[in-house]
């Protein structure tokens, strides 16, 4: 299989574009034809400067309230910038690293672009296809960095808040004034509303865009914009055409780790619509001590999911599954797609069909003949529970920051975090500009057109 050679690494893309010339390297070819854009739309493995399209994010694992590091742990265990993001600090990394989360984002969004700039205007079905997995991949990214590196969605303010640049061609020399967080969500939602029509209803292989997936992210876009009518008819359409949840009782035991349990790998995850993953393949997770009192014993996401003594019990009680936890998926799940149908019913008062969606998943996550099925008397009522059953089911997927930044927009949640490190107090008030994570400076000093964040 040849290797497709771009010409220029988008991992450059925001750093220096002064010294590389449009030429064709000796020996390598550059992507013109269908089987070019499958290849490179089909990496799923690094090669090089070339990231895989599979890629997700990492810092808003250490920043949630779902994450609790001891003492002991915190400055052996991770990395400075894994720390500073834990403290929500001013300043992530140093003026001359990377930012892994802004990278490869836009590594992915150059290969989308380029993908799309090749193909606009085809009339040929296969590669109209390969036109609209690049736009879904296209909009997933640009999701991703404006709710890591932007304020969240606010209809009053979208206009003027701080997105981040809005790069649509594979141009190195590109103003990189940062886009309005409307923009950049107007921009996803045209994405997603121009592929749908020539993806196929379910894909092939997990890490491939299909309607399916179009529903499923269209819904969680909807969903941080607030608009409950088109989130819950996205997740009625996703799951219209695929609904699969895995019932916890019939894995078994890890044969190394016997108290979890043999996940799939995630290439075969049946429940991953659409895979993403952390780019943090190797940091202990610690859930915190409220995180860790919503499960029941019976929960066998509490059982096999979060280990007791794997670590010191006089510095920890638990830590998230090790062998689950090196690939964290992030993308679109069908268990995800449950509760945002749960969670638009809840908030447009169906609740008793919010409920069902609720119980679905908790039947299939309980020890068998151990389920007692919830009930709420009122929308406000079913609506706590299913914020609750979702940062069950989806802890340590990428959502927990965003659902609270979200939260404190939409609901007055006034949710503030606080931690404390030997001794000493660190906090984030609800209304702190720190829930935009900082810009790494490498960026802005190469592109001072860049705006940083105000602390």
């Amino acid at each position: 299989m040849k290797n497709i050679f771009l010409v220029v690494s988008a991992l450059l893309l925001l750093t220096s574009c002064d010294d590389w010339l449009d030429i064709t390297p000796k020996g390598k070819i550059i992507p013109n034809e269908a089987k070019d854009f499958r290849l490179m739309l089909d990496q799923v493995w690094h090669n090089g400067s070339s990231k895989a399209v599979t890629l997700g994010y990492k810092n808003v694992l250490f920043s949630s309230d779902d994450m609790e590091i001891p003492d002991e742990s915190y400055k052996i265990e991770y990395q400075t910038r894994i720390q500073k993001t834990y403290i929500w600090d001013d300043s992530i990394v140093l003026d001359e690293e990377e930012d892994n989360d802004w990278k490869y984002a836009y590594n992915q969004i150059y290969v989308s672009n380029l993908i799309v700039s090749k193909l606009s205007g085809t009339s040929d079905e296969e590669e109209q296809q390969l036109l609209a997995e690049a736009k879904i991949h296209r909009a997933f990214n640009y999701f991703i960095l404006v709710n890591i590196y932007g304020k969240h969605y606010n209809e009053a303010s979208s206009a003027s808040d701080l997105g981040v640049p809005l790069l649509l061609k594979p141009d190195l020399l590109a103003d990189l004034t940062r886009s309005t967080v409307k923009e950049v969500y107007d921009q996803i939602i045209k994405d997603i509303e121009e592929s749908i029509e020539y993806l196929p209803e379910l894909a092939e292989y997990n890490h491939r865009p299909s309607k399916a997936v179009a529903y499923g992210l269209m819904a969680r876009v909807a969903l941080f914009m607030g608009d409950y009518t088109s989130a819950l008819s996205n997740a009625e359409n996703c799951l219209s055409l695929y609904d699969f949840l895995y019932d916890f009782n019939d894995f078994s035991d890890n044969p190394w780790f016997p108290s979890v349990f043999e996940y799939p790998e995630r290439y075969e995850d049946k429940e991953i619509l659409f895979l993403k993953y952390s780019t943090d393949q190797s940091s202990l997770i610690f859930p915190s001590q409220e995180l860790v009192s919503l499960y029941e014993v019976d929960d066998l996401r509490f059982s096999k999911r979060l280990i007791k003594d794997y670590w010191p019990p006089e510095i920890v009680d638990y830590i998230y599954n090790p062998m689950e936890a090196a690939y964290k998926p992030f993308g679109v799940n069908v268990a995800e797609v449950y509760l945002m149908r749960a969670e638009c019913n809840a908030r447009k008062g169906n609740y008793a069909l919010a409920m069902n969606d609720v119980n679905t998943i908790r039947e299939k996550r309980y020890t068998k003949g151990t389920y007692t099925a919830l009930s709420a008397s009122n929308a406000v009522e079913a609506l706590e529970i299913v914020k609750e059953e979702r940062r069950r089911e989806l802890a340590f997927r990428g959502l927990r920051w965003f659902d609270l930044k979200r939260y404190n927009v939409y609901d007055d949640a006034n949710i503030s975090l606080s931690r404390t490190i030997e001794g000493v107090e660190y906090r984030l008030e609800a209304n702190s500009n720190r829930w935009a994570f900082p810009i790494g400076m490498k960026y802005i000093l190469k592109n001072p057109e860049i705006i940083q964040n105000p602390n």
